[in-house]
């Protein structure tokens, strides 16, 4: 376009030109002047003019170039602006449809990701807190326990050699209402963890009460009388003394000193119950009587 025109400006331009020259050479045209308004043009005075002419045309030419040329730059700058409005509305339209086409799966993946970070946030810091939880609690609970249970079994250990060292020592006094009781006593073996005990019937002569320690009355059956057991319980001094009542009845010994007197009335008890009742001997009646 541009090339087109500039051809037709040059055609126009010299088709003016040698209409002027042509004229002039063969009419002599006259030419009208500020100065000179009815004076006719010599062959000189026209060529000057043309020269005006021509140079005038030129400076035209070069504005209309510059301008061209400064309209074209604009015109590309436009161009390349629409261009690129062009390309990033392809490509939001483009991230758009692919959005919309796969909002779905971006969800999905989404939601799987949350699911991959927790479940190696479980499997990563959960069995660290646990073994955490393991090397720094774990001993020291375990180690806990175990200490407990070592100064249980200590004191079990210790209450069996007491026990042991009680049926050891003791000196125990059976008192039967008869042979036949004293028999059965004898065959049940339930004395037979204890030191070897002193027997003696009722109507024996019983010696000095105070070098026993217990005094087991033996009532299997029931034969004996509370006054004749709390004779017995009363002529003795000593203040230590503690007294064991055994029957297979359901009667009971009303003891003249019940806080010194323990009983059994089956054989699963009377081991139990007599050696609490030993225990109970050495831990408060004597210890009373030092503090006294």
């Amino acid at each position: 376009m541009r090339k087109i025109c500039k051809k037709l400006i040059l055609i126009l331009v010299f088709f003016n030109i040698f209409y002027i020259l042509n004229c002039g050479i063969n009419n002599k045209i006259v030419y009208a002047v500020p100065n000179s308004i009815n004076e006719t043009m010599s062959k000189e005075e026209i060529m000057e003019k043309y020269y005006e002419l021509k140079k005038d045309n030129q400076e035209l030419i070069e504005n209309y170039n510059k301008l061209y040329s400064e309209w074209s730059s604009k015109k590309d700058n436009i161009d390349n602006r629409v261009d690129k409005i062009e390309v990033i509305g392809a490509s939001i339209f483009l991230i758009l449809t692919i959005l919309g086409v796969s909002v779905y799966q971006i969800i999905k993946g989404i939601d799987n990701k949350i699911k991959l970070v927790v479940k190696n946030e479980v499997n990563n810091k959960v069995p660290l807190v646990v073994e955490n939880e393991v090397i720094n609690k774990v001993p020291k609970e375990v180690e806990r326990k175990i200490g407990d249970e070592i100064n249980h079994i200590e004191k079990m250990v210790e209450e069996c050699k007491r026990e042991e060292k009680l049926k050891e020592e003791k000196n125990i006094l059976i008192i039967s209402k008869n042979k036949e009781e004293e028999k059965l006593l004898k065959d049940s073996n339930l004395l037979s963890q204890f030191k070897e005990p002193k027997m003696k019937i009722l109507e024996d002569k019983i010696d000095d009460l105070n070098q026993y320690d217990v005094i087991l009355f033996n009532d299997i059956n029931g034969y004996l009388e509370d006054s004749e057991m709390n004779r017995i319980v009363n002529i003795s001094i000593n203040t230590n003394l503690v007294y064991f009542y055994f029957t297979k009845t359901k009667k009971r010994f009303e003891s003249k000193k019940p806080d010194s007197t323990n009983f059994a009335n089956i054989n699963t008890t009377f081991v139990g119950n007599l050696l609490d009742l030993m225990k109970y001997q050495d831990d408060v009646l004597k210890n009373n009587k030092i503090n006294n």
